[in-house]
């Protein structure tokens, strides 16, 4: 599985906000948090920011940083879904864990609690 040149989980491809990042400038942080937790402590698997929800296609990066930790991913390769190949697969230039990737190119901060309103 080929990973994205702006793909969020490379540590070269633009931040959140930025011209050509995956996260656009106008997104809302209390959707992205809710979203970040969805991927991490429920079923999902995050999908490919050039993909459709027509066509949903799993994100590499994903699969490659986050991989069998995630239920999500584990469920998908049991279902035949996921490749198993393409899980955990070491690339080079990529942040270590989805937190990191959350905290420098997203600027979410799992650890800090939610904004309430």
């Amino acid at each position: 599985m080929a990973i994205c040149r702006n793909c969020p989980f490379r540590k070269d491809s633009p931040k959140a906000g930025e011209p050509g990042g995956s996260v656009p400038v106008s997104a809302d942080i209390d959707q992205m948090r809710a979203g970040a937790l969805k991927v991490t402590v429920g079923l999902s698997v995050m999908q490919c920011h050039k993909s459709s929800s027509r066509h949903p296609k799993p994100c590499g990066g994903y699969l490659s940083v986050v991989g069998y930790e995630s239920v999500g991913v584990r469920l998908a390769v049991a279902m035949g879904v996921v490749d198993p190949s393409d899980v955990g697969k070491p690339v080079k230039g990529l942040y270590a864990s989805l937190t990191e990737m959350l905290k420098f190119a997203d600027h979410i901060d799992l650890t800090e609690n939610p904004r309430r309103t």
